[in-house]
């Protein structure tokens, strides 16, 4: 069996900044339950966090470009994931 496919993508077809999905880790021990999120939108990174069960608290940052965004996402949920969230 054969299969044949073709796409086509209009050349003035741009993705303006890059977004990436939204990452949820939670903490939880003996005297806490927090959750943070983070997610970026071009050069925009919004951070949620908080106590499980409440709505949380907002942090906006800016980076230089969607790229630096990227790169500090990356950096925070690995911070995140050193102090002990999952």
């Amino acid at each position: 069996i054969k299969i044949k496919f073709e796409i086509n993508i209009k050349k003035d077809y741009k993705i303006k900044g890059v977004i990436m999905g939204k990452k949820k880790l939670i903490y939880k021990d003996a005297k806490s339950h927090k959750f943070w999120q983070i997610e970026a939108k071009g050069s925009t990174i919004n951070i949620l966090y908080g106590k499980v069960g409440t709505n949380g608290q907002t942090s906006v940052k800016k980076a230089k470009s969607p790229e630096a965004a990227k790169v500090e996402v990356e950096k925070l949920i690995k911070s995140k994931m050193k102090k002990g969230y999952k």
